[in-house]
């Protein structure tokens, strides 16, 4: 280690290049700051159900081919894959590919992945510092029968091989946090609190790209735009938002309710159905998915961003280009409000949601109050930049002892 510059192999079952997840920026971010970076991870892109629609034309085919290339100064490497089983790959080459790269440290993207588990054993046997980070939380988890199973083996394979051989387990909420420790088995003291976090160069305040976007799809100037990004799926709510808008949109001609994601046949009919009966579906707009470069500009362009359903850092990002968000009251949206990024409202209520944003948009002045806010907070609290510096410091003093 010269001049206290690392060597970093992150490992990651899946890395989609185009879709902005911490896969990437966290790499990119260490990178920046001078550290010589890998990122090792299959041939592929995440199993989604029904991936050629929802992704397809954003990234093309989910089997991407194997090989190596630069993004961001990161090298990466696709391995190919063996065989996959509940979303988890075995990748083939793994271990000598980290032997040969000489690694300073390691950082595996999955508290539960079959990678981490193999990897962990070579850090065992070769000494190297590994840290190992999760997104789960207790919304996301399975709570049938096969769940079950699943989460009971997890929890002796983590706490007979995967914890004594990990440094540091880090979760990216504190429900993470508690889940890693109460589900998973893990000793609290190996538990650290890294959050997720935004790439602030990315989502900024930027109004002239977001006026040509605007006219793109042909909202009024002077049009009241109310927003929902990601995936529209049973998880994140999409109907509720439309049940709570068709009254809104009835009372008032200016507002247009906009969708940034695809779904399915059935979803989107239950996006529509409550619009159509208030007779204002001519004033909703769903657009596909595009690449969270482009995302901005859809922040930029709406008045007011909503996340009815599960958490999504989608919320931090549209923060960060001064929008005023709205989110459920579930831990991970109330730990966001409190550090100043939104408001929350009851989840699953749409009399509350409905409440909530006709606040916001009575008061336009509270509005813009609240995205200056969000702003300052997501730079201060969860930009990569500081988040990366946090995830080096935890390194070094690995490395080091």
């Amino acid at each position: 280690m010269a001049n206290n510059q690392l060597r970093i192999i992150h490992v990651a079952d899946y890395m989609m290049p185009l879709l902005g997840y911490q896969e990437l920026l966290l790499p990119k971010w260490n990178a920046r700051h001078g550290h010589d970076v890998h990122l090792i991870t299959s041939d592929r892109y995440k199993p989604i159900p029904n991936y050629d629609e929802k992704w397809g034309d954003l990234l093309g085919p989910r089997i991407t081919g194997t090989g190596t290339n630069c993004n961001e100064s990161v090298c990466i490497y696709r391995l190919p894959t063996r065989f996959e089983f509940k979303g988890r790959p075995w990748i083939n080459g793994i271990i000598e590919k980290i032997r040969s790269l000489n690694p300073d440290i390691l950082y595996c993207h999955s508290a539960s992945s079959i990678s981490t588990v193999r990897v962990a054993r070579l850090a065992s046997l070769e000494e190297i510092p590994i840290i190992v980070d999760s997104h789960m939380t207790y919304t996301a988890q399975n709570d049938s029968l096969m769940g079950e199973v699943l989460y009971k083996f997890l929890r002796h394979v983590t706490r007979r091989w995967l914890e004594p051989r990990v440094d540091v387990f880090l979760g990216v909420t504190e429900e993470t946090c508690e889940w890693l420790e109460n589900q998973q088995g893990i000793s609290k003291e190996k538990i650290e609190h890294l959050p997720l976090g935004i790439d602030t160069e990315n989502f900024c305040p930027r109004y002239d790209d977001a006026e040509s976007r605007r006219k793109q799809l042909e909202i009024p100037p002077d049009g009241t735009v109310v927003l929902q990004s990601g995936k529209l799926s049973e998880e994140k709510s999409p109907e509720l938002l439309a049940q709570a808008m068709g009254h809104i949109m009835e009372e008032n001609e200016d507002i247009w309710l906009v969708y940034v994601g695809q779904g399915s046949e059935d979803q989107i009919k239950k996006i529509r159905s409550p619009l159509r009966d208030y007779g204002v579906e001519d004033r909703l707009l769903i657009h596909p998915f595009v690449r969270y470069t482009d995302i901005p500009d859809f922040f930029n362009l709406a008045d007011i961003v909503v996340f009815p359903g599960a958490s999504s850092m989608s919320a931090l990002e549209a923060a960060a280009c001064e929008t005023a968000v709205i989110m459920t009251d579930l831990p991970a949206g109330r730990e966001r409000a409190n550090d100043g990024v939104g408001i929350c409202y009851d989840t699953g209520d749409v009399s509350d949601l409905r409440q909530t944003i006709l606040k916001l948009l009575d008061e336009p002045s509270y509005r813009r109050e609240l995205g200056e806010q969000g702003r300052k907070a997501v730079v201060e609290k969860y930009s990569y930049d500081m988040i990366a510096n946090r995830s080096e410091k935890i390194m070094a003093s690995l490395v080091e002892s």
